[in-house]
């Protein structure tokens, strides 16, 4: 099973997925480096005509970092790729074919384990 994360979007600020919430849930598919990460959404999402489930997710500030040490947590701007298939492409194929689209923040979500 692969960690679940959250992405809570503020901007734009009145971003509703499909459960009527700020928030965006999926997961980490690929990390290309510590500035650039694939996520794919559980759902489908729209931004102003731009649809998909996959985002490039980028560290919203110079000095921040998306790595496993810090879970990749933090604040992060992201596009939506415009494409398919994103595997075995590089970080510059990834932005030039992705719209940006949101401001937030990204983390992991806690899960407990099952009751025995």
């Amino acid at each position: 099973m692969m960690t679940k994360y959250k992405i809570i979007v503020s901007d734009p600020w009145d971003f509703e997925d499909a459960t009527g919430s700020n928030l965006i849930i999926g997961e980490i598919v690929k990390v290309l480096s510590p500035s650039l990460v694939i996520f794919k959404s559980d759902h489908l999402l729209s931004f102003g005509g731009q649809t998909g489930k996959i985002l490039i997710l980028k560290p919203r500030y110079e000095k921040q970092a998306l790595t496993i040490e810090n879970n990749y947590e933090g604040t992060v701007g992201g596009a939506v790729f415009l494409l398919d298939d994103f595997e075995n492409n590089d970080e510059n194929f990834l932005e030039d074919n992705s719209k940006y689209v949101l401001i937030g923040s990204l983390e992991k979500v806690i899960t407990t384990p099952p009751i025995k």
